[in-house]
């Protein structure tokens, strides 16, 4: 059974699209297994490391940010564990140095570009629009090497 380890930044943007009520006084979801912190290396170093520290039984982490998942990575290998042997590891936002490291991130890509785009369509038809205003558009997740195969 995986047990997913959630290392995010901002606590109330992420409870708030869960579906939860961002000005909730919570800081960690199910299990204790969803740790706040800031976008940062550091946070993602030091967040990783008081997670091993409480004993938190986890087999992946899920980073809010590429530069959140280099911070876990350290603190993981500093506990002597092995990434993807021991714990997987996913990042968010496809960064280019991301492929770069041991082992390859496997991360999700944001479309920054079509985001963009669609915001100033939006922005510049908005009063013409008669929808709900919600738009979707798709990530796609980059397979690398910090993630383990399902056994």
């Amino acid at each position: 059974m995986v047990r997913c380890a959630w290392v995010e930044g901002h606590q109330g943007l992420e409870r708030a699209a869960r579906g939860g009520d961002p000005a909730g006084d919570e800081t960690r979801g199910p299990a204790g297994l969803d740790v706040a912190g800031q976008y940062t290396r550091v946070s993602g170093y030091q967040r990783a490391r008081t997670a091993l520290k409480e004993g938190l039984d986890f087999t992946a982490v899920f980073a809010g940010a590429d530069m959140v998942a280099v911070g876990a990575l350290a603190a993981l290998r500093e506990a002597g564990l092995d990434v993807p042997g021991d714990v997987s590891l996913v990042g968010f936002a496809h960064v280019p140095f991301a492929a770069d490291l041991a082992p390859a991130l496997t991360t999700v890509r944001v479309p920054y570009e079509d985001l963009g785009r669609t915001a100033v369509r939006l922005a510049l038809e908005r009063e013409s629009r008669l929808a709900d205003g919600h738009v979707v558009l798709s990530t796609q997740l980059v397979i690398r090497k910090s993630v383990r195969s399902p056994t």
